[in-house]
């Protein structure tokens, strides 16, 4: 399976996911590339904003998922 699938399918699941979790599953560091590409197949891929800690403090990184009620 590629990683655009597996991505989508991890969305389609329930999944949230941010560019941390791209790149530990999936060797990724493309996942808004990804995102795009599934959104013009026509996934509803919605975008929030989700801070987090680092090194240097907190930022605000995007993380995306699709409605539950859009994948049922």
């Amino acid at each position: 399976m590629s990683v655009k699938n597996e991505i989508r399918t991890a969305l389609e699941s329930g999944l949230a996911l941010d560019s941390a979790i791209a790149i530990r599953e999936w060797g990724t560091t493309r996942l808004a590339s990804y995102v795009c590409m599934l959104r013009a197949d026509g996934v509803p891929i919605q975008t929030r904003n989700k801070r987090v800690q680092t090194r240097r403090g907190k930022v605000t990184v995007a993380e995306y998922y699709i409605e539950k009620e859009a994948h049922k």
